[in-house]
């Protein structure tokens, strides 16, 4: 074979070879479909609107009225079943929390876990009494609960479709 009909051959693959992809890169866009702008948003209805957010209310029941609530997903701290008005700001010098989730408070509540009483950077290895390093600000994990609906449905759990997150 000549040097000039091997490159006409290998010419002619290549071009065959990009037609093909064309043709498959178009079937792949037809399948595409535009989002419309009403769901690029968490609020329903247009990006380009402005409407005033909804109303929603804290919890006001006091500390022992509510059952605990289940957790978002199995490694979530717990979120908190009660009002926290009364016991916000919490400081590391008053941290009204601890009243009753101290290690022998007394109360009817859980208390404090080894993880929130173990000091990472100086002894990994064993639990105090107090709560350590900056676990002192309890709601910058546990949640507060309002009677606020969700923003938007969540699809996923509207088609049924579940995805498990379980603790290792």
């Amino acid at each position: 074979m000549s040097r000039s009909f091997v490159l006409l051959l290998t010419v002619a693959a290549l071009a065959l070879a990009a037609a093909r992809a064309d043709d498959e890169g178009d079937k792949a866009q037809s399948s595409v479909r535009a989002i419309p702008d009403s769901e690029l948003s968490l609020d329903p209805g247009s990006v380009f609107g402005t409407r005033a957010p909804r109303g929603f209310a804290w919890n006001a029941t006091d500390p022992g009225e509510n059952e605990r609530l289940p957790r978002a997903n199995p490694l979530a701290p717990p979120r908190v079943p009660h009002g926290i008005a009364d016991f916000v700001p919490i400081t590391r010098s008053a941290n009204a929390c601890l009243d009753c989730h101290a290690l022998d408070a007394g109360a009817d509540a859980p208390e404090l876990p080894p993880s929130h009483r173990t000091d990472l950077r100086r002894t990994p290895e064993s639990a105090g009494d107090a709560v350590a390093g900056a676990r002192w600000v309890c709601v910058s994990c546990h949640l507060p609960t309002s009677d606020a609906r969700p923003l938007r449905d969540n699809s996923a759990a509207a088609q049924g479709l579940r995805h498990r997150i379980t603790a290792p």
